[in-house]
């Protein structure tokens, strides 16, 4: 089970799925790496860069980046479903950020308990629950 607490509201129901964005490059995790063979998996993540248009093909010719295209692009595309559809809302996602805005971070912990999440998404949750704390704390020393 995936931890679809932390997505943006906008996330459950977003309109630039399946390169609907208008954009000439999406860039996303690259999920079940494992399924694509000539990617070596260091078990540090890797990203997807996906090409939509000419312009995206020029702009990526001038990056200065190490990309690796896959041989079976069916594989990327059938292990990576969220370029596609938009994840379901957790039916107890409203519950757990009440409890969040209560309990703080032992809030979490009781939902990570629940959901079995790797060591990588623990960390993952809390650099995130730690960024939008100091992005809140500085948005609201500009005012």
């Amino acid at each position: 089970m995936r931890l679809h607490y932390f997505l943006r509201p906008s996330c459950f129901r977003c309109p630039a799925k399946s390169g609907k964005s208008g954009s000439d490059l999406t860039l996303g995790d690259l999920w079940h790496i494992k399924y694509v063979p000539e990617i070596h998996n260091d078990d540090k993540g890797a990203s997807l860069l996906a090409v939509h248009t000419l312009k995206g093909k020029d702009i990526l010719r001038f990056l200065d980046v190490n990309v690796m295209i896959p041989q079976n692009e069916d594989n990327v595309r059938m292990y990576n479903a969220s370029f596609y559809v938009s994840p379901d809302i957790p039916k107890d996602r409203e519950l757990f950020w009440q409890e969040y805005a209560l309990y703080g971070f032992m809030a979490v912990k009781q939902y990570c308990k629940k959901l079995r999440p790797t060591r990588l998404q623990n960390r993952w949750i809390v650099c995130k629950i730690e960024l939008k704390k100091y992005l809140t704390k500085y948005i609201l020393n500009l005012k």
